[in-house]
C-alpha cells in the first residue's frame, strides 16, 4: 500500500514537471547568459506550436500576396500587349516599319513601368 502511493506521487510530480515547467525558456536563458545572440538561440531552441502557427500564417500571408501580385503582373502585361499590337497595326498602317515601331514601344514601356514601380515602391 505504501508502495503504491510514493509510486502514485512520483509519477504524479515527474508528469507535472514535464507537462508544467517550461524547460524551453530556461535554456534560452542559460545560452544568454553564456553570451550567445538571440539568431544563434533560435537556431538551437526550436519554436513552440504557438510560434510554429505564427510562422506559417506569415508565410500564408506571404504567398497570397504573391500570388495577388502575379495576377496584376499577368493583367499588365495583357495590357500592354494589347497597346503594342495597337501602337504596331497604326503605325504601320501609315507605312512606318514595325521594326522602329517596336522598339520605340518598348522604350516607351520601359519608362513608364519605371515610373509605375517607383509609385509601388513608395506607396
Amino acid at each position: 500500500m505504501l508502495v503504491n502511493i510514493v509510486i502514485l506521487m512520483v509519477g504524479f510530480f515527474l508528469l507535472n514537471n514535464l507537462f508544467f515547467h517550461d524547460y524551453r525558456l530556461e535554456e534560452m536563458k542559460q545560452l544568454r547568459a553564456s553570451g550567445m545572440s538571440a539568431e544563434e538561440i533560435k537556431s538551437f531552441v526550436p519554436y513552440n506550436m504557438r510560434e510554429r502557427r505564427e510562422v506559417e500564417k506569415t508565410k500564408e500571408n506571404e504567398m497570397e500576396q504573391l500570388k495577388e501580385d502575379v495576377v496584376k503582373l499577368k493583367e499588365e502585361v495583357q495590357r500592354l500587349s494589347t497597346l503594342l499590337d495597337n501602337d504596331i497595326s497604326k503605325n504601320n498602317s501609315n507605312g512606318l516599319d514595325s521594326m522602329k515601331v517596336a522598339e520605340k514601344s518598348q522604350a516607351e514601356e520601359l519608362k513608364d513601368g519605371n515610373k509605375n514601380s517607383d509609385k509601388t515602391m513608395e506607396s
